[in-house]
């Protein structure tokens, strides 16, 4: 699932929900259902949370090819 990659790599990288939530003007409660896969994760957040971690959204869609 796209949404634990994102947190997987959140955790690995020590990147804060709340700062997350910050960067792409969500709140951390939404943000945190998005995570917990409680609420969709549409494309236009996906693309934001990739801008915001400097990553390509392949990085969380296909990993083995990122």
């Amino acid at each position: 699932m796209t949404f634990a990659r994102i947190k997987a790599y959140m955790q690995e990288n020590g990147i804060k929900q709340s700062w997350l939530a910050k960067q792409i003007n969500m709140s951390p409660s939404q943000l945190s259902e998005v995570l917990s896969g409680k609420r969709p994760l549409y494309a236009d957040d996906l693309a934001k949370i990739c801008e915001s971690l400097h990553v390509s959204s392949d990085t969380f869609l296909f990993p083995e090819s990122a």
